[in-house]
């Protein structure tokens, strides 16, 4: 995987519900035209928590869920049709453990969703936010 780029070459065309263009490949490649430039494309696989290893990993995701799961912050969730990490069963989790939710579907994708809908999360996102800044002024937060 050092050699070869299979995050930037391969699986866009597994992971993203459209063809890039080539300019779009482009940028996808700059940051890793040096293999020595690649080393977060051999490590991030190695930092899947799968049965509880690595430890720190699952550590993290503890606290985080922890976390998640206590706070009333608000939250977005983008999802698509069918997904990839966000399907129903991590739906259904987020929504009955998750407090102040919003679930937003942006339609069919897999897995960048911000390159398979990228207007209809901005346009969300705008939405969500100005009616989160709405409540904040009428409750004087």
């Amino acid at each position: 995987m050092r050699d070869s780029n299979p995050f930037v070459e391969g699986m866009p065309h597994i992971v993203i519900n459209r063809t890039l263009t080539p300019e779009e490949h482009e940028r996808y490649r700059e940051p890793f035209r040096e293999p020595e430039h690649r080393k977060p494309s051999w490590v991030f696989p190695n930092q899947i928590p799968i049965e509880g290893t690595p430890e720190e990993v699952v550590q993290a995701v503890e606290t985080r869920n922890a976390w998640l799961t206590g706070t009333d912050m608000p939250k977005l969730l983008f999802h698509a049709s069918p997904g990839c990490t966000i399907r129903e069963p991590q739906l259904d989790w987020c929504r009955t453990n998750l407090r102040n939710l919003t679930c937003f579907e942006i339609g069919k994708g897999f897995h960048h969703l911000t390159e398979e809908n990228p207007h209809a999360i901005g346009q969300e996102l705008q939405r969500w936010l100005s009616e989160i800044n709405a409540g904040q002024r009428h409750t004087g937060g």
